[in-house]
C-alpha cells in the first residue's frame, strides 16, 4: 500500500477526531462575552445612578453610595471569577489534550498496523476468491458462490436445496426457511424441505416446538412417514407438552434405527437420558402431579 494512502487515512481519521472533540473545546469568546455582559450591567447602573443623580431624584451623598456598592459588587463578580478560573481546568490544556488526540491516535493506529498486520498483503477480490476450487474455499465464500449463483439463476433448485442447510448451520432460520420454501416453490412439496422448515422454526423459537412447525412436521410425515428430524420434532413436541412417555417411545424406536454416522444420534440420546431421568425422578416421588417444563 502506497504512503500517499497511508496519509490519506491519517488525515481522514485526525479529520473525524476533530469533529468529534471540536464541541468539547471552551469557547474563550463565549468567556469574554460572559465578562463583557457582566461589566455592561454594572455600567448600566452606574448611569442610572448619574441620570437620577442630574433629575434630582437623589442627593449626592447617596449617589456616592450607590456608586461604591455597585463598584464592591463589580469586584466581587471579578474576584469570583478569578476564583473559578481557578479551579476550572485551563482552556489552553483541554486544546493541547485534544491536539494530542488528533495527531495521537492516527500515528498510533497506523504504526501498530504496520508493526503487527500484514500491509504489504496483496489484494484479494471477491471475484478471484471465489474463482477457485471449491475446495480450496473456506465455507464463508462457499455459501458466497452459491448466494450469487442464486443471484443469477433464482430458479436454481438444487442451489436452494444446497444452502438451506447451511443457513440452518449458522444460524440464519429465516434465510432457511426462505429457502426451504423456494424449493418447494420450483419442486413442489417434499418432506425434506417441510422438516427443514419445521426445525428453523423450533430453533428460531428457542428450541420450543409451536403450532405451525408441528403442522409442517405432520405433513412431512404424511409424505415420508420414515423422516428422522420430523420424529425426532415431533417426539419433542409431545416431551414439551408432557407426554413424556409417547416421547421416550418415539426417541427409542428411532434411534433403534438410526446409524451410527446420523446426525440426530447424540440428540436422541441427549433426550432419551434426560427423560429417563425425570421419569425415574417422579416415580420415586410418587403420584404428585409434575410438571413438565
Amino acid at each position: 500500500m502506497s504512503l500517499a494512502l497511508w496519509l490519506i487515512f491519517a488525515a481522514l481519521t485526525a479529520v473525524a477526531l476533530f469533529v468529534v472533540l471540536r464541541p468539547l473545546l471552551p469557547s474563550s469568546d463565549t468567556q469574554e462575552g460572559a465578562q463583557s455582559a457582566g461589566g455592561a450591567i454594572y455600567r448600566d447602573q452606574l448611569r442610572e445612578v448619574d441620570r437620577d443623580l442630574e433629575r434630582n431624584v437623589i442627593e449626592p451623598a447617596e449617589a456616592e453610595a450607590l456608586r461604591a456598592d455597585i463598584g464592591r459588587r463589580l469586584l466581587s463578580e471579578e474576584a469570583r471569577r478569578v476564583a473559578e478560573g481557578a479551579h476550572a481546568s485551563p482552556v489552553r490544556n483541554i486544546r493541547a489534550w485534544a491536539i494530542g488526540l488528533i495527531v495521537f491516535v492516527p500515528v498510533f493506529s497506523i504504526s501498530f498496523y504496520v508493526w503487527q498486520g500484514e500491509p504489504n498483503l496483496p489484494d484479494q477480490p471477491m471475484a478471484q476468491r471465489l474463482a477457485k476450487p471449491v475446495e480450496e474455499l473456506p465455507f464463508s465464500e462457499i455459501m458466497a458462490r452459491i448466494e450469487q449463483r442464486l443471484k443469477e439463476e433464482p430458479e436454481d433448485v438444487q442451489g436452494w436445496t444446497l444452502i438451506a442447510p447451511l443457513y440452518m448451520q449458522t444460524g440464519r432460520y429465516q434465510e432457511a426457511i426462505t429457502a426451504y420454501g423456494t424449493v418447494m416453490q420450483l419442486d413442489g412439496r417434499n418432506a425434506n424441505s417441510l422438516a427443514g422448515i419445521a426445525e428453523a422454526l423450533t430453533l428460531a423459537s428457542g428450541g420450543q416446538v409451536l403450532p405451525g412447525a408441528r403442522q409442517a412436521l405432520n405433513a412431512a410425515l404424511a409424505l415420508e412417514p420414515n423422516n428422522h428430524r420430523a420424529r425426532f420434532y415431533l417426539a419433542l413436541g409431545d416431551a414439551q407438552e408432557g407426554k413424556l412417555e409417547s416421547a421416550l417411545s418415539q426417541w427409542q424406536t428411532l434411534r433403534s434405527e438410526l446409524e451410527n454416522n446420523s446426525r440426530f444420534l447424540s440428540p436422541v440420546d441427549a433426550q432419551i437420558t434426560k427423560v429417563e431421568q425425570i421419569l425415574k425422578q417422579d416415580t420415586s416421588a410418587g403420584p404428585a402431579p409434575k410438571e413438565v417444563q
